[in-house]
């Protein structure tokens, strides 16, 4: 007794859990049944049925006209009213893609390159559109003529003298009917949105051209991302590290503060001229891509031919180098030339933020089958205290290297002091 009294309070309180449950299921069913009455898509989709019936109502016509003539002036007319048809609003697609458009959302692109001269796609397009909005529109009349037959029957006497649930019912499916009529509007504007996508957008051919030059575009910005990260990464790391140093010495050794300072202004300019060039190399892509043109072609990357510049500008942030290049670097391929230039690049800024005044050596050597890419340091005092090793340019220089077969290692060494080490195949022109 006291377990079917304790579960009673749980039974009675569930019961208005499950009605509510219930009536928010009826709900979404009657929302779902009557979305098309309060979709604006419906009703422009029963535009443009309408307008391509009304089309094709013109030209069966014209036809039926030309039909008491005869049989050979009946064929005559139908080709002509269609090939005018497909000129006129089927030529280059235009007009019907505005349509499809402007009417059903269907977000169709132009084709490129966009040509005057019509294509068997536009007039496909035309000879197809014609007789299904007819054919739709018929058929759509016709349900909504039956539904309101269905309605109006028990009100105009014509079920007699059926029991009233009949009449209910057959209001109930008159009602039905009409909503099923609604459903299939969704349904033309469904296979119009298809249809014009295929017949009246961009082939596969032409989506699969774009595809790869969007892949190019962005391929070309992560590039220019990475440089930019590189070259004034550097600059900023080594002004940085020549401000600092000159603010410890002005009192005491002006001339060397003042050098530091004119070494700081190079590198600024040298970042902002790099700046300058990614924003113009990026501004090129937009316009290109805009006009479906390519863009201008980028000023070459520094390669190790620069290396000497670069361990200048090291020197001049006042890391103490010792450099040793050996072998052959004449006729090595362009990527390899740039990359072992951005690697030794990304290996002297890591000591420049984290082994400010540490001894570093650089060794540079194309064997002849590899190139060989080391930076070795003792150690000294953190610029960033971040953990060596952690930032996004190294892992973006191993990525790289490892693309192009090579290998790269950078960790701590024993007895103090950190070593990046890159192996590149060499592959020459």
């Amino acid at each position: 007794m006291s377990g079917a009294a304790g579960g009673a309070p749980g039974a009675v309180a569930s019961e208005p859990r499950r009605a509510a449950a219930a009536r928010a299921a009826l709900g979404a069913v009657a929302r779902a049944v009557a979305a098309p009455l309060s979709s604006a898509r419906t009703w422009t989709a029963a535009a443009d049925l309408v307008l391509g019936a009304a089309a094709a109502l013109l030209v069966a016509f014209v036809v039926a006209a030309a039909a008491e003539r005869g049989l050979t002036a009946a064929l005559v007319a139908s080709a002509l009213m269609l090939l005018l048809a497909a000129a006129v609003s089927g030529a280059s697609g235009a007009l019907d893609r505005r349509l499809a458009n402007a009417l059903l959302d269907a977000g169709i692109e132009a084709p490129q390159p966009a040509s005057a001269r019509p294509s068997w796609r536009a007039y496909a397009w035309t000879l197809l559109r014609l007789p299904l909005a007819l054919v739709a529109l018929l058929a759509l009349v016709l349900t909504v003529f039956v539904a309101l037959l269905l309605v109006l029957a028990p009100f105009s006497g014509g079920l007699g003298d059926a029991p009233l649930l009949a009449q209910a019912w057959c209001v109930l499916a008159g009602i039905a009917l009409g909503l099923l009529a609604l459903h299939g509007i969704d349904a033309w504007r469904w296979l119009h949105v298809r249809l014009a996508r295929a017949l009246l957008g961009r082939s596969g051919a032409q989506r699969l051209v774009a595809l790869r030059e969007r892949a190019e575009r962005l391929a070309a910005r992560a590039e220019l991302a990475r440089d930019l990260h590189d070259s004034v990464g550097h600059a900023v790391t080594a002004a940085t590290l020549q401000a600092a140093a000159a603010r410890r010495v002005l009192a005491r050794d002006p001339q060397f503060a003042a050098d530091a300072l004119k070494a700081i202004e190079q590198q600024g300019r040298r970042a902002l001229d790099e700046l300058d060039h990614v924003l113009a190399s990026l501004r090129d892509e937009d316009d290109g891509a805009a006009r479906g043109a390519r863009a201008a072609p980028r000023r070459p990357a520094p390669g190790l031919g620069d290396v000497d510049r670069l361990l200048e500008r090291t020197r001049a942030a006042g890391v103490p180098l010792t450099v040793v290049q050996r072998g052959e670097r004449d006729g090595i391929a362009p990527v390899l030339d740039r990359e072992a230039y951005r690697v030794l690049q990304e290996g002297l800024t890591n000591v420049l933020r984290h082994a400010a005044g540490a001894t570093t050596r650089v060794l540079v050597e194309a064997a002849s089958d590899q190139l060989a890419i080391v930076v070795d340091d003792d150690g000294g005092r953190a610029l960033d205290p971040r953990r060596r090793g952690g930032g996004s340019g190294l892992r973006a220089a191993g990525e790289r290297v490892r693309a192009l077969g090579g290998t790269l290692e950078a960790g701590p060494v024993d007895g103090g002091g950190y070593r990046l080490r890159a192996m590149l195949p060499l592959r020459r022109r």
